[in-house]
């Protein structure tokens, strides 16, 4: 389900990648509180490339 605008912005998908890793890394689970404070970076994250590179 991904644009071939990936192709076209390659430099831009993959910092938006590695910005989506750099959350992940960054994800802390070991309380609820901790999920509730970390995860929204993260989707956020992934929101921000997939509104550009993805489909419906």
């Amino acid at each position: 389900r991904a644009r071939p605008l990936i192709w076209t912005y390659k430099g831009d998908f993959r910092d938006r990648a590695r910005a989506a890793e750099r959350a992940a890394r960054q994800l802390d689970v070991d309380r609820y509180e901790d999920i509730r404070r970390t995860l929204p970076r993260l989707v956020e994250a992934c929101l921000d490339c997939h509104r550009i590179y993805r489909d419906p």
